[in-house]
């Protein structure tokens, strides 16, 4: 077990096969020596975990900085990441899920970066692959303040995803901040929003995009059927994930100044129930959060969603529901 880890990556495992064995050898070939690997096997059942065992025999120098846990029962993301944060040691903390891949300098280049600055955040560009070998740099927006960054995040101007950043561990434990257990859905924007607005120090990465994000993996979150008993998960989960946020801003006494954010996250959260689209889910759009309804115009909706939306928000719910069943 490697003492004093410069930087601890967590990477949750679930039904991987195909994508872990790059995955890995992204991180065993890095050119930082002092890494902390937290493989997180969330029961898969294909051979995920006897991929990653057969790449991790072939990098014997790399034994110490790697350790491998399993979780009871089929936990998802959410508890899987936080079941791995149990672990870590390091200096910094990152994420990385197991069908994507860092460039080979990445956790080198972001740990010079991150401890430079004295950073309790750092946070970069994205490179989005897909199944024909196109990619797509995804630029992120750099801002002058602490308090523009924190806005931005929480108007999810920059993106949401974990494995794109670098969190200081220190600074994460002392917020006493996680992902939200059994909450698989926007469970990213809810940790990012809490951190980046308990962070003192926040800075856009200068260096080249280190991320990449496969967009071929059909059994990922994105990838999903997304049938009514999903969809009603998915809409739970994210109503937890806005309660958390809702409830750090208010142990900050930010109420007032984030009101308006606060309102767009509640119109977001409400969204999963018109992907229902049921008669019942949407009476449970018009009877919850209804100050968001403000908020409708204000979005960059076409002028017939918007005027849907008004019509449901004012209890016309045939409209819509007929229109989008």
């Amino acid at each position: 077990m490697i003492q004093n880890p410069k930087i601890s990556v967590v990477i949750p495992v679930y039904n991987v096969a195909k994508y872990i064995e790059r995955c890995a050898r992204s991180l065993m070939e890095q050119t930082l020596q002092e890494a902390q690997y937290i493989f997180v096997n969330d029961c898969s059942t294909d051979n995920s975990y006897e991929m990653l065992q057969s790449v991790i025999h072939e990098y014997p120098q790399r034994k110490e900085q790697v350790e491998i846990y399993t979780n009871e029962t089929n936990a998802g993301s959410a508890t899987t990441r936080n079941n791995g944060l149990l672990h870590v040691r390091g200096e910094y903390l990152m994420f990385l899920d197991a069908d994507d891949w860092f460039d080979t300098d990445a956790l080198e280049n972001v740990y010079s970066f991150i401890k430079w600055g004295n950073l309790d955040i750092c946070y970069s560009d994205t490179i989005s692959e897909y199944g024909d070998g196109n990619q797509i740099v995804t630029k992120q927006p750099e801002y002058n303040s602490l308090e523009e960054t924190q806005r931005a995040m929480l108007r999810i101007n920059i993106s949401t995803q974990p494995c794109n950043k670098a969190y200081r561990w220190e600074f994460v434990k002392k917020t006493g901040e996680k992902f939200v257990d059994g909450a698989d859905m926007a469970e990213d924007k809810s940790l990012n929003i809490r951190l980046f607005l308990k962070a003192k120090k926040i800075s856009y990465y200068t260096g080249e995009p280190f991320y990449h994000y496969n967009l071929e993996n059909e059994n990922s979150i994105s990838h999903f059927q997304e049938n009514e008993a999903k969809l009603r998960k998915n809409f739970c989960a994210s109503k937890m994930n806005y309660e958390a946020i809702e409830k750090t801003i208010k142990a900050l006494g930010l109420e007032e100044k984030y009101a308006e954010e606060l309102l767009l996250l509640q119109l977001a959260t409400r969204g999963y129930l018109l992907k229902l689209c049921t008669k019942k889910s949407l009476h449970e759009w018009m009877s919850l959060y209804p100050s968001s309804n403000k908020e409708i115009f204000r979005q960059n909706y076409s002028l017939k969603n918007k005027i849907l939306l008004w019509l449901l928000s004012i209890g016309f719910w045939y409209p819509y529901y007929y229109l989008n069943k």
